[in-house]
């Protein structure tokens, strides 16, 4: 992995904590948690081909309007193609990010949610027994909506990312997930 990912996320995650801490004596009760967890599903869709993922994303709300996050996403389906009479199986391993997430509250029950952030993913590549893998690092940005019925502490989660990684790798993430603030 990557050590500017590794000191991305340690700085996100020190920053996000650090001012949660400080913003703690300043703002009044609020009636859900800061914390935040996501699991859910989606699609990769990377030069043309999409890929099934499962993510997993952990939130820190820091005030009502900025929200940091940390995310990975498991590739859970591959593709096979033939090259050359070869069959050449394609999948993505994984990828993780951190993200800085801007919120503008619509309702009581309802948030759209803008992020910008930096991911590195990656991918494998196998065929006639052998195999290649490759990462690629860059950055990525989306837009979503959040929905929690009666404004408690379940939800659930609707958003795009594309991403800009290395080697002109682009791509977007199609997710929806289920939120549970704690």
């Amino acid at each position: 992995m990557p050590k500017s990912l590794i000191l991305s996320a340690i700085a996100i995650s020190t920053l996000a904590f650090a001012v949660s801490a400080n913003a703690e004596t300043a703002k009044p009760a609020a009636s859900a948690s800061d914390n935040y967890f996501e699991v859910g599903g989606g699609a990769a869709r990377v030069s043309g081909e999409n890929f099934g993922t499962v993510n997993f994303t952990l939130g820190k709300t820091l005030n009502q309007s900025f929200a940091a996050e940390l995310e990975g996403q498991v590739g859970v389906t591959s593709k096979s193609y033939y090259y050359g009479g070869n069959k050449v199986k394609a999948q993505v391993d994984y990828a993780l990010a951190a993200y800085a997430v801007g919120t503008l509250p619509v309702s009581a029950d309802t948030d759209l949610i803008g992020r910008v952030g930096y991911m590195t993913a990656e991918a494998k590549v196998a065929a006639s027994g052998a195999s290649a893998t490759d990462m690629e690092f860059g950055p990525a940005y989306g837009v979503g909506i959040r929905y929690f019925p009666k404004g408690g502490d379940a939800g659930v989660r609707f958003d795009i990312t594309h991403f800009d990684l290395s080697h002109d790798l682009n791509g977007d993430l199609y997710q929806v997930s289920y939120i549970r603030r704690f």
